[in-house]
């Protein structure tokens, strides 16, 4: 899930709802990288975003963001990556 503010963002995803999102760690013993490749499906009534917990996240940016997506997903691969001893 993700949320959004008004812009060229959401026109784009309207045209073309194919959308990848990369999520990245590392600590003292691994490193990890996970990749979703799918749709992006706006969320279309107060229930489904209320059930969805998305309206909880917290934006990194400031600023109004009251549109609410989901990535359906087709693919989901990732790395798993410890250090030589």
């Amino acid at each position: 899930y993700f949320r959004s503010a008004p812009g060229t963002k959401i026109l784009e995803l309207t045209r073309e709802p194919r959308v990848a999102f990369e999520a990245d760690n590392r600590t003292f013993l691994a490193k990890w990288s996970v990749v979703i490749r799918g749709l992006a499906r706006r969320l279309a009534s107060d229930s489904e975003i209320r059930d969805s917990g998305v309206e909880w996240l917290t934006p990194w940016q400031r600023g109004d963001k009251f549109n609410y997506f989901q990535i359906v997903p087709e693919r989901i691969t990732g790395r798993f990556i410890r250090p030589r001893t």
